[in-house]
């Protein structure tokens, strides 16, 4: 026969795995909760990233190779920091198109037509380019790689930092 002490230890038993069982569930619905949540912060992100690269490839591939330049406000904000292989630094979306009018001028058919490399963190993205063009006066075809590190506010970027050889650009162009 059981004692009163052993049939309230089953029920005490009993009641803790009950409770137990609730803790535990509300945990992992907070972890699921918790985990959807990171998910969808991810994905978000990875959505706004897809988009800057889709933007990034319509402005080197169309805009700029076809001199599109009433266009540039679609990906620029104004005003937009540009860091030149140079090292000079522009400010007004304005100059920053001029500036890249003035390629033109000493090659028409520069264009770019492949970004072989993408990356992103956040608001920056980073791809490669590949310019080529041909120039007029000397009759010299370039061919380089160059880099293209963007900050982003939303769907505008805010900030360029453009890299290439220049050395190597020179030369190719007929300069050196």
């Amino acid at each position: 026969m059981k004692s009163a002490c052993t049939s309230h230890k089953g029920w005490y038993y009993g009641l803790m795995a009950t409770l137990l069982l609730v803790v535990t569930g509300c945990n992992s619905q907070a972890n699921v909760a918790a985990l959807k949540k990171e998910l969808k912060t991810y994905t978000d992100q990875e959505q706004l990233t897809q988009q800057r690269f889709k933007i990034m490839d319509e402005m080197d591939f169309v805009t700029y190779t076809q001199q599109r330049w009433e266009d540039i406000p679609h990906s620029h904000a104004d005003p937009v920091k540009v860091t030149w292989p140079d090292g000079r630094v522009t400010t007004s979306l304005d100059v920053h198109i001029e500036d890249m009018k003035k390629m033109f001028e000493i090659a028409p058919n520069t264009s770019i037509q492949e970004h072989p490399v993408k990356t992103a963190n956040g608001d920056w993205t980073a791809m490669t380019g590949i310019l080529k063009g041909t120039v007029t006066s000397t009759g010299k075809s370039f061919e380089i790689t160059m880099v293209t590190v963007a900050k982003w506010d939303g769907l505008k970027i805010v900030e360029e930092q453009l890299f290439w050889d220049n050395a190597s650009l020179s030369k190719q162009m007929g300069f050196q």
